[in-house]
């Protein structure tokens, strides 16, 4: 059903807060510095991306793409180093997984990232098995290439796309 029958200032906040989840659910590449004014939107705030938007404006949402490529580009610089230090070695097949909150620093966001390539690892060790380094580094393989494949939709975007994209 359609809750809203125009754009107004709690749709606003509201479609920041969706385009920030249906990238970052995990968690994982946003820090808490980044998605919090986005997420936190005040009412002043909103109102003045409203009149923005409804100028043909989508500047903020831009912005908040910049983000989104700043950190894709910080996580995969990570993913590297990441996934040559977990080849090497014992993944905890009981180790949770927090996804409740953004990180408040890089070393928290790496630790994420971290878990989050085990969690990866994890369900597919379920599935079938692994027993040495070059299948866990196909394993690996195959989890950058996921990932890779739902990124490269938020990078070289242009300004009509992202909105669009955004928007929809």
């Amino acid at each position: 059903h359609i809750e809203y029958k125009k754009l107004d200032e709690k749709l606003v906040q509201r479609t920041f807060k969706i385009y920030i989840e249906q990238f970052d659910s995990a968690k994982i590449y946003l820090l808490e510095d980044e998605a919090k004014p986005y997420l936190e939107m005040n009412s002043k705030d909103a109102k003045m991306v409203l009149n923005n938007i409804q100028n043909g404006d989508y500047s903020d949402f831009m912005k908040l793409n910049d983000i989104f490529a700043a950190s894709i580009n910080r996580f995969r610089m990570n993913r590297t180093l990441i996934q040559k230090t977990l080849i090497s070695s014992d993944i905890d097949p009981n180790e949770k997984f927090d996804s409740s909150s953004f990180a408040k620093n890089e070393q928290e966001l790496e630790k994420k990232q971290i878990q989050a390539m085990k969690r990866f690892y994890q369900v597919q060790k379920r599935r079938s098995n692994i027993i040495d380094d070059e299948q866990k580094n196909r394993v690996f393989a195959l989890l950058v290439k996921k990932m890779a494949r739902n990124e490269d939709r938020y990078l070289d975007q242009s300004e009509n796309d992202s909105s669009t994209f955004i928007l929809k």
